[in-house]
Parts: C-alpha cells; sequence; structure tokens
C-alpha cells in the first residue's frame, strides 16, 4: 500500500523464534517483521486473532522451524480454533515431524511443507551442517500418515551444491 507521504509499504507478518537448522519465522500473509524477536504465545494469538477480525482467514507457521518451540502443538490448536481461521499449514525442515506430525494434526494443522534440497544423506547433513535426511523423510511419511496434505516439498538449487538433485526431487512427484 502506498500512503502518498513516502515509499509503499508492505504488510506481511513474521514473528521469529531461533530454529534447530536456522531462524524460524510464524508467518500470517501480513508484512510486520518482527523476526528479531521472540514472541510469547499470547502475542502471536493476538495478532492471529487481530488479522482474523480483519478477514484473514489462512494462518501458515513458516520459517526455519516453528517445531522446535515447546507447545507448537498447543499454538497451532489455539490457532486452529480461531473464529475466522479456516486453514493452518505450517513450513518445516521436517526433522521434528515424526514425533509431531499426528499431534499437530489432530491440534488443527491441515498442510505440510516441507524444505528439502536434496536426498542425498550426505549431501544434506553437509547442506544443513547437522540433521539426517533418514529423520526428514521419515517425518514427511508420518505427515502423511497423519493426513497432513497435500505434503508440499520445497527445493531451492543452488549451482555448485545440488544442481545435480533436481531429477531424483522431481521424480517423488510421480505415482
Amino acid at each position: 500500500a502506498h500512503d502518498g507521504l513516502g515509499p509503499a509499504v508492505q504488510f506481511a507478518v513474521q514473528l521469529a523464534v531461533v530454529g534447530n537448522l536456522q531462524w524460524t519465522k510464524f508467518r500470517f500473509d501480513i508484512l510486520l517483521d518482527l523476526r528479531h524477536c521472540n514472541h510469547l504465545d499470547d502475542e502471536i494469538l493476538t495478532f492471529t486473532r487481530l488479522f482474523a477480525s480483519l478477514g484473514f482467514d489462512k494462518i501458515r507457521l513458516t520459517g526455519g522451524e516453528p517445531t522446535v518451540r515447546a507447545n507448537v502443538v498447543d499454538i497451532v490448536r489455539s490457532i486452529a480454533s480461531t473464529e475466522g481461521i479456516r486453514s493452518v499449514s505450517m513450513t518445516t525442515n521436517g526433522v521434528l515431524l515424526k514425533k509431531l506430525a499426528q499431534p499437530l494434526a489432530d491440534a488443527g494443522l491441515q498442510r505440510v511443507n516441507v524444505s528439502i534440497d536434496t536426498l542425498d544423506p550426505g549431501k544434506f547433513k553437509r547442506l544443513t551442517r547437522w540433521g539426517k535426511m533418514d529423520d526428514v523423510w521419515e517425518g514427511i511419511l508420518a505427515a502423511e500418515k497423519a493426513g497432513l496434505t497435500p505434503v508440499k516439498l520445497n527445493a531451492v538449487v543452488v549451482k555448485g551444491h545440488n544442481e545435480d538433485d533436481v531429477i531424483d526431487l522431481a521424480a517423488l512427484t510421480i505415482d
């Protein structure tokens, strides 16, 4: 939006917490960048209610890793039960999904996007600096079993790092 007084203002809300592989952003499809602060659950829910009252009905928890938050299931349950919210999804690195997929689905999460840039375990460890590809794959399978579908896979292809993984990643889309 442009207020006539200066540069255009973009709207999106990103609430950040430190993730287990990188920074985490809770994105509410609207831009007020709060990523340099840890936010209390009450603040997240206050923003959810505010945006719902303004007509926003889809919430996506995104970033490096929202699942490292100890009470992420409770947060999802509260967001999903907010009047006016009809869709709750999450972008995750998938490392903790094996344990959390079913509780998150039971709390009202409907879909997940999993960030995965390679299927090669050695390359995965080099790219993420820690973590196991098997944990992510088991998390993807757990998400499907829990009904968090469609499970979407996000990959960032970087020349010299993982461009040779594109075919293997794309092959996952074939039934």
